[in-house]
């Protein structure tokens, strides 16, 4: 919910353009942010110090330090009044004004009242609440705690963790808190699963991949959000697990198991992106390169400095230190000749050029580019 400034992490942010069905584009001209449409035809002149993307219909601007959001036209429909703000998700947005949290609908009518201090957005649907430190009545001292509210803005877990962590975004796990100096990993209605001795350890693994490590006596084994095992603790050493393995230490050997205990065969490669129109991007040793869902490459691995997932039909690529494209053939179908650039979304790229940042579309063709200083 904080506010992002503008600086040189300008073009990094543009590449979170939120998926819209007729996107706008954010642009900067002499220090102001405006939006073009996808034919690089300005919708709405520069004129704004800070602007996110276009969510849910409305963008998220900021007059001085208070947070607003503007429709399509440019105008306010939400006044810039609010300390923070998230950005609209299902027609739900998070704020703050004078201290104090709500939950408003895109019209900025209050849907709920929020008691507690709200600590960042919606994870799996939830989302972290603080109640501070006070006294009660008689002036018995109140500790701090953390809870979770639901989309709706209801307390679906009061608050009594310190500290507290997030749910895991794909849902199959536990939120891991802290609770009479124990860690305790809880599920979404609060009831708790697992407990752990604070005593030395300062923090709590988290689940990762649906599974959570776990150490019983002197092994390591894996435990699922029932709390139970989900591979018996027998191994020396144990890794999170990601994409369905993980790496153990057993009889004094490292070897690979998947989510059943078996031992496999070590991976060749690993993936290090997400699956994007039929490819996902895997490293094997120095090099990197995309396979397809039947597990082939879709053209030879190669050293890129630096490589994205595909969009639009073309992945980012650096090499020798310039940007460019690759198509799904493993042709640079743009050259790398950018200085800087983002990822296609929604079919636009922005690149940094000689002449300043602009936005070309997927045959290399500039729709919009920044005017040049005098």
């Amino acid at each position: 919910m904080m506010r992002r400034p503008l600086s040189v992490c300008w073009l990094l942010a543009i590449a979170a353009v939120a998926a819209e069905s007729d996107p706008l584009f954010r642009i900067r001209e002499d220090r102001k942010i405006g939006f073009i449409d996808r034919t690089g035809k300005v919708v709405i002149v520069p004129k704004f110090e800070t602007a996110e993307d276009f969510y849910d219909g409305l963008a998220r601007v900021y007059v001085g330090a208070e947070a607003g959001f503007i429709d399509r036209s440019g105008k306010f429909v939400i006044k810039p009044v609010y300390a923070t703000a998230t950005n609209f998700e299902n027609g739900r947005s998070l704020v703050s004004r004078d201290g104090k949290y709500s939950l408003i609908d895109k019209q900025g009518n209050t849907v709920a009242e929020i008691p507690y201090r709200v600590l960042g957005e919606f994870h799996a649907g939830l989302a972290t609440v603080q109640r501070p430190r006070a006294t009660d009545a008689g002036g018995k001292p109140i500790p701090a705690a953390y809870g979770y509210i639901d989309r709706a803005g209801k307390m679906v877990i009061e608050p009594r963790f310190m500290p507290a962590g997030a749910f895991p975004d794909d849902g199959r796990g536990l939120a891991v808190g802290g609770l009479n100096r124990e860690w305790v990993y809880f599920d979404r209605t609060g009831k708790i699963i697992l407990r752990l001795p604070m005593e030395g350890r300062d923090r709590a693994d988290a689940f990762q991949d649906g599974l959570l490590r776990w150490k019983e006596g002197f092994y390591w084994g894996y435990r699922n959000a029932a709390g139970e095992w989900a591979i018996e603790a027998r191994y020396d050493a144990a890794s999170d697990f990601k994409d369905g393995l993980a790496r153990v230490e057993l009889d004094g050997k490292w070897v690979w198991i998947d989510r059943s205990g078996r031992q496999v065969d070590a991976p060749l490669r690993e993936r290090v992106g997400n699956t994007a129109e039929g490819l996902t991007l895997y490293r094997e040793g120095d090099r990197l390169g995309y396979l397809k869902a039947d597990g082939a490459a879709a053209f030879p691995f190669r050293r890129y400095q630096e490589a994205r997932d595909f969009s639009c039909g073309l992945a980012r690529i650096k090499l020798d230190g310039r940007f460019g494209f690759l198509d799904s053939a493993g042709n640079l179908k743009l050259p790398n000749v950018y200085a800087s650039a983002g990822d296609f979304t929604n079919c636009l790229a922005m690149v940094l050029t000689k002449y300043g940042f602009a936005y070309i579309d997927p045959e290399g063709k500039v729709v919009w580019q920044q005017k040049a200083k005098e």
